[in-house]
């Protein structure tokens, strides 16, 4: 039994890994568009993790999404160009 949860956390760790590189490449590539990084953590936290998870969103989702963070307590400020090249993703 003890050698198929170790078998089990030796897989899991390469997937956990490769989902952090993909997910820094995600808020690597939101930094290049310029959002600032309070709003990247908040724009994860809302649960866009990676490119795939803009897979479905519509335009307004995004819209959604931001003005949902742009009220956040303190406010935070989303650049309109930044959310539009977000938005183009979708």
């Amino acid at each position: 039994m003890e050698g198929a949860a170790e078998e089990e956390v030796e897989v899991a760790q390469p997937l956990q890994l490769k989902f952090n590189r993909i997910c820094h490449a995600f808020m690597v590539m939101l930094t290049e568009i310029q959002f600032c990084d309070i709003a990247i953590q908040a724009i994860v936290g809302n649960g866009i993790v990676m490119a795939e998870s803009l897979i479905g969103l519509t335009p307004k989702d995004i819209e959604n999404v931001m003005t949902i963070i742009r009220k956040s307590t303190p406010p935070i400020v989303i650049h309109y160009v930044s959310q539009k090249r977000l938005t183009i993703l979708t």
